[in-house]
């Protein structure tokens, strides 16, 4: 998933590139696109913490808060 999400940044790159004069409106579209990519990485994220969330917790049961 995370290749799929490269590529579509790469691909909005190139046509804010090659569109920059051409298509106002392109960039308005290349600006949802990345909105979309960024929450779509949110989610993820999110996913991988609530997935490691109890592991987590658990590790910090076990080990008690050590000062140095």
């Amino acid at each position: 998933m995370t290749e799929a999400v490269n590529r579509l940044r790469r691909y909005a790159a190139n046509l804010r590139k090659v569109n920059k004069r051409d298509a106002p409106s392109v960039d308005f579209g290349l600006d949802v696109l990345d909105d979309i990519i960024r929450d779509f990485e949110w989610e993820q994220r999110d996913m991988v913490r609530k997935k490691d969330a109890p592991e987590i917790v658990a590790e910090a049961k076990e080990e008690p808060y050590r000062r140095e």
